[in-house]
């Protein structure tokens, strides 16, 4: 699994800020466009941190043995 670093973090932040601003504005003309990349958007950011939340909590050498079967 992909595990970002803190810089990437606030990178992925930034866009999906961006992705919402951009929906938002898209939702005047497509409605379920711009909803759906709203949606999806959140949902992703939600995924992300809460797999780097996991990632925190888990000792290295944890996910160093789960990292072939996961």
């Amino acid at each position: 699994m992909w595990h970002p670093t803190r810089r990437q973090s606030w990178a992925i932040r930034l866009i999906a800020l961006l992705g919402l601003f951009v929906s938002d504005r898209v939702f005047h003309l497509w409605p379920s466009k711009g909803a759906t990349v709203a949606y999806l958007i959140v949902l992703g950011l939600l995924i992300v941190q809460g797999w780097s939340a996991l990632a925190n909590t888990r000792p290295s050498r944890d996910m160093g043995r789960k990292s072939g079967s996961g």
